[in-house]
């Protein structure tokens, strides 16, 4: 007990305990090696179990090369061997061989096939966590890529029964006439729709896949190639492709019923944009064209006059009482509206008021298609009208050229001579001065229908520019064929292009800009044939006001070089019409001899103006007026749709610095970022 209260023997006690708690130090890594092999006892090997040990590592190898590697070989040989189909089937599109695509389209069956199979014995994969979701996108993939070939080989057995009579093909195809390859077109086309309607559910189901997939849960790129971006493009591909296959399945259905099965009766307004009106120019003259199983089998026309008198009173709208004055509505001014819909429905409803052939579709051309047209055909002779004019000195050089054949060149000029001027010396038959253009419409039809169906291809390219240039418009009282014109973009619709009136205030207060519209609707009422010589051009510019307000200003400036001669060139009389977003305020207009304020119509503000000019003067005509709230963003974009019958030379946009120039040839829409 004393000995507890020495210190000496204290400390000596917590050493003691300390050393017993702390663990003994690690003999060095050299020596437990030594020691550990001088105490462990290695057996001596045995041959019975190295045998064993290696089937097993021989099984378990041959086990992963069966389940893992040989599929995984297998599918990269099939995707490689894809690839090269995938190829040789696109160079087989581009040459149109029919033969060759569908030998491609078998060949990718079978690849596809195959790589499904490889793709299937790795299908333990579905049960490991993380992996198991990209092998079924590869599911998804592979079945998709079937679903689509499967998809192309339907429609390849539609198309390959009829490829003589669609020019895929060397040697039949080739000796039709274009004639002879319509009737063949309206009696095949109604077969492909069951085809087509098989490929939109294949097309379906092929978009049900992709969506499936999720391109973000992949990188962005592997091996130089873009997987992401590639899965992104495949999927918007679909998408987009989708709506065009409808809309061909409504053209295939569609098109027997255009090309006369059953027989129908088209009303065709010729438009004299020579004296410009709202959709291409005064209606001149009418022609029936009666179409049976792809082929034309009568036509009849006449001077617009014939139909005038036929048609009970209608009040006119206040513009043609005015400046025309007339007294009723004629079919002759029944393109007062620009939006061409409504004036070829107010066309349809005179139209029913006669006792006339009666009609569901309505075709309007102006004189520069018919122009364009002998440009594409070469020139045409007309019997009734063997004349050379060469020696008519007072007449203008272009009515002078081409001997007695019409021509690209003297064609207009020509026209205006024999409808106004020329007095004949046929007494065989009784004379109406608008007969010529039937005449003409008979000389182009003969000519295109006995033409080579070489030239169909270069025929269809040119018909669809003078649809995009307007100077061709199509209306059916048919919804589903109207639908359809209308989607293709050849109704001669005033566009539902976004205003600020329709956006949103959450979209106005980010910066999102609705879109500026223009649309100048000029109407040539008593002004003889000016158009034929008028140039006008337009500028635009904006301003922003401490306000906030976007103020823009309209300059349309006109010019005609040519001298009075009261046939052709007269004072112009112009009726003008400038149509602008919903919601507009006029603030002022500057060369008007009449103002007629502003009002709404076809869904837009309108602001109207008349004035009148002289022979070899100019004139601007100018609008200044505010946009509505929202109109103008980060940028300014601006959508002008071109009027028929009109060629605006040049157009000016100028907002801050920025300026943008263009030709009106069809409707443009332009960014500017300002």
């Amino acid at each position: 007990m004393i000995d507890l209260l020495n210190p000496e023997y204290s400390r000596k006690i917590y050493q003691d305990r300390l050393s017993e708690t702390v663990a003994p130090q690690s003999p060095s890594r050299k020596a437990g090696f030594k020691n550990l092999f001088g105490k462990v006892k290695i057996p001596k090997p045995s041959w019975r179990k190295l045998f064993f040990c290696l089937i097993g590592l021989l099984i378990f190898l041959g086990l992963g090369f069966f389940f893992l590697l040989r599929p995984a070989f297998s599918l990269y040989t099939g995707i490689k061997n894809t690839e090269v189909v995938v190829s040789e089937l696109q160079t087989a599109f581009a040459k149109k061989d029919l033969t060759v695509v569908e030998h491609a389209l078998a060949k990718l069956e079978t690849e596809l096939a195959k790589m499904r199979g490889s793709y299937q014995r790795l299908r333990y994969l579905k049960k490991i966590p993380v992996i198991s979701g990209y092998y079924r996108d590869g599911e998804h993939l592979l079945g998709a890529a079937s679903l689509s070939a499967e998809g192309g080989k339907e429609l390849l057995d539609a198309i390959s029964s009829f490829s003589d009579v669609l020019g895929l093909t060397e040697g039949f195809g080739k000796i039709l006439t274009t004639e002879q390859q319509a009737i063949s077109l309206a009696r095949i086309l109604p077969r492909i729709t069951p085809q087509i309607d098989t490929a939109l559910g294949k097309l379906f189901l092929v978009k049900v896949e992709l969506e499936e997939i999720n391109p973000a849960h992949y990188p962005e790129e592997i091996r130089g190639m873009k997987l992401r971006f590639w899965l992104q493009e495949v999927k918007k591909m679909i998408s987009e492709f989708e709506p065009f296959l409808r809309e061909t399945r409504t053209i295939v259905e569609v098109l027997p019923h255009l090309l006369g099965v059953p027989e129908r009766t088209y009303l065709v307004l010729f438009q004299n944009d020579a004296e410009l009106r709202a959709t291409g120019g005064f209606i001149t003259a009418f022609g029936l064209v009666t179409v049976k199983d792809g082929r034309v089998v009568a036509t009849d026309q006449h001077g617009i006059g014939y139909a005038n008198g036929r048609i009970p009173y209608i009040r006119p709208p206040d513009p043609l009482r005015r400046y025309l004055k007339v007294h009723t509505w004629h079919l002759s001014d029944s393109n007062f509206s620009p939006d061409f819909k409504l004036s070829a429905r107010k066309a349809v409803e005179m139209w029913r008021m006669t006792n006339l052939p009666q009609t569901s579709f309505v075709v309007a051309i102006t004189t520069e298609a018919a122009r364009e047209m002998l440009e594409f055909i070469g020139p045409v002779k007309l019997p009734n009208y063997p004349y050379d004019l060469s020696r008519y000195s007072w007449l203008p050089s272009d009515c002078r050229a081409g001997g007695d054949r019409f021509t690209a060149t003297n064609l207009v000029c020509r026209l205006e001579y024999y409808v106004e001027k020329f007095r004949p010396d046929i007494a065989a038959r009784k004379y109406d001065r608008k007969l010529i253009l039937g005449d003409l419409m008979d000389a182009i039809i003969n000519k295109i229908t006995s033409s080579s169906v070489e030239i169909r291809p270069k025929l269809l390219d040119f018909t669809f520019t003078l649809l995009n240039q307007k100077n061709i418009l199509l209306y059916s009282t048919n919804p589903k064929e109207q639908e359809l014109i209308e989607k293709l973009g050849y109704a001669g619709r005033i566009k539902d292009y976004p205003s600020a009136h329709s956006t949103s205030s959450e979209q106005a207060g980010s910066g999102q800009a609705a879109g500026d519209y223009l649309h100048i609707s000029d109407s040539n009422f008593g002004g003889k044939k000016t158009d034929l010589y008028m140039r006008e051009g337009v500028e635009q510019s904006l301003v922003r006001l401490r306000d906030g307000r976007w103020r823009k200003t309209v300059k349309i400036n006109y010019f005609n070089p040519q001298k009075y001669d009261n046939w052709l060139s007269a004072n112009y009389k112009d009726f003008v019409r400038l149509l602008v977003p919903k919601g507009s305020k006029l603030v002022k207009i500057e060369g008007a001899s009449q103002q007629w304020g502003s009002w709404n119509e076809v869904g837009k503000t309108v602001f109207g103006a008349f004035f009148t000019l002289l022979p070899q003067k100019e004139h601007t005509l100018t609008f200044v007026y505010d946009l509505p709230e929202g109109s103008v963003g980060e940028n300014y974009q601006l959508l002008m749709q071109k009027q028929p019958g009109t060629n605006i030379t040049l157009v000016k946009v100028k907002i801050g610095d920025k300026i943008e120039s263009f030709e009106l040839k069809t409707d443009r829409e332009i960014t500017v970022d300002y």
